[in-house]
């Protein structure tokens, strides 16, 4: 019962990952290039800050999910190459960014501990059944009774 109510979040959260992974990807396969000033860029293990701003047709916007990967080569106030669709530049995406998001990992790696965890609690959870079920059917052993 754990596992399942476990796994309908997990497997939301797989979802959620699998349509940003989607909607990144369309954003590098169908959007324009643009040039981008690296606003923020510091990154180190499980923390990464990346932000880089840029200029369409007189409009500043803002980016930089995704970017961690770009964090040690792009320090604050480089230039990069990033891709938008030029029907919304709030959607965008700096070339060389990760594809996934990084947060993705976090149900990938509950889910395969939960498989691994719960089988291993369920045969246990059986095994002990088993065995106190033997121990209920052995037959007792009589008490001796005096005869008179």
């Amino acid at each position: 019962m754990i596992f399942l109510l476990l796994s309908v979040p997990l497997s939301a959260i797989v979802i959620a990952g699998m349509k940003e992974r989607d909607r990144r990807a369309d954003i590098l396969a169908r959007g324009e290039s643009a040039e981008a000033t690296v606003t923020r860029s510091s990154g180190g293990v499980g923390k990464c800050l990346f932000d880089y701003e840029f200029v369409i047709d007189g409009q500043s916007y803002e980016g930089g999910p995704g970017g961690c990967p770009l964090a040690g080569e792009a320090s604050k106030g480089t230039r990069i190459l990033i891709r938008y669709l030029p029907g919304d530049p709030d959607e965008n995406v700096a070339v060389g960014a990760a594809v996934w998001p990084g947060w993705i990992a976090v149900p990938i790696l509950l889910g395969g501990a939960l498989l691994v965890i719960f089988p291993y609690l369920f045969v246990m959870e059986w095994w002990e059944r088993r065995k106190l079920a033997k121990r209920r059917q052995r037959p007792r052993p009589s008490s001796p009774t005096s005869e008179k």
